[in-house]
């Protein structure tokens, strides 16, 4: 980042180094705080110059957000406009992985459906609430297996 032609520049080799290089300006030169909860965007008037060149580097090639409890506590009941500032802030944050289970639960649905399986009598889907828990196993199975395959 750096001043060029009185205008700030940010340059970056992929998507994600110019969005947290812009997340980096606003929240270190404009006072900008851009939060999961809440935003304080009010920019300044005229444009806060870099006053030398700055470099910044992730030591991280993967940086992953979400874990399965998060999808189903906080996130079951998103829309549109919940999801597109989610994936804002994941990008001016530098997230490149996302857990994403959405739909998962149709998907399973619509295996567990198949005759063979319906025989049993044991299978069960949790409710969206629950769905971590299923995920990670934490979900007890009617009848457990007592084979050792």
């Amino acid at each position: 980042m750096d001043m060029h032609n009185g205008k700030v520049r940010i340059r970056g080799n992929k998507g994600l180094s110019l969005t947290t290089g812009l997340n980096y300006y606003y929240k270190y030169y404009c006072g900008v705080q851009i939060a999961r909860q809440t935003r304080q965007v009010n920019m300044p008037d005229a444009i806060v110059t870099v006053p030398k060149k700055i470099r910044k580097e992730s030591p991280y090639e993967v940086r992953c957000a979400y874990n399965y409890c998060t999808h189903s506590y906080t996130m079951q009941f998103w829309g549109e406009d919940e999801w597109q500032t989610e994936l804002d802030w994941l990008a001016i944050n530098g997230y490149n992985t996302v857990l994403d289970i959405t739909g998962q639960e149709e998907v399973w649905r619509r295996f567990f459906r198949r005759p063979w399986l319906q025989r049993s009598g044991s299978l069960r889907l949790a409710g969206r609430p629950w769905l971590s828990w299923l995920d990670v196993h934490g979900q007890r199975r009617k009848h457990q297996r007592s084979d050792s395959a």
